[in-house]
């Protein structure tokens, strides 16, 4: 976009792109890969690992575009106990320059409707016991803590096991 006196407003126009969710597909994985990269440290999910989960009967896998861009990505898990299903999520994780635009808590949304849909009574999931935004993104869809995790990313590095139980909406 220009402005009237000839100006660009590139950063202001991709804020106003519109999000796009969609199921991952394999020629997301390369993005999905460098967007693994840029938002963690530790135990980021390869290339390898990401192809691995692509299109599995077990697994929720969710990538968000903004211009086509890949800008986040959630992955969940499910897992049979007896007649119950149970659900982890594996992965959530938002572009840093494009957080604080309710994408993470979109791609939450989505992967606990889908959870819900195929009848997961209760989900899980562990976050970096100092991600204060992350664990408050999953308080507001009903995940309490469960238990503190030590040097679960490492050591020094805390996790906070989360869960929640009932119908996922």
């Amino acid at each position: 976009m220009v402005s009237p006196r000839g100006q660009s407003h590139g950063k202001r126009d991709a804020m106003r792109q519109r999000l796009l969710m969609r199921a991952a597909r394999l020629e997301d994985l390369p993005a999905v890969c460098a967007l693994e990269q840029k938002c963690f440290t530790m135990y980021r999910l390869s290339k390898r690992q990401l192809r691995y989960l692509c299109g599995r009967e077990t697994v929720i896998f969710h990538v968000a575009s903004v211009g086509g861009k890949i800008v986040g990505e959630a992955i969940g898990l499910m897992r049979r106990h007896g007649k119950r299903l149970s659900g982890r999520i594996y992965s959530l994780a938002v572009d840093p320059e494009y957080r604080g635009r309710s994408i993470g808590l979109r791609l939450l949304g989505r992967i606990m409707r889908d959870f819900h849909a195929l009848g997961v009574g209760r989900v899980h999931l562990e976050v970096d016991r100092d991600n204060e935004p992350a664990i408050q993104l999953y308080r507001r869809h009903g995940f309490c803590g469960m238990e503190e995790l030590l040097d679960y990313y490492g050591p020094g590095g805390h996790g906070l096991r989360m869960l929640r139980q009932g119908k996922v909406r």
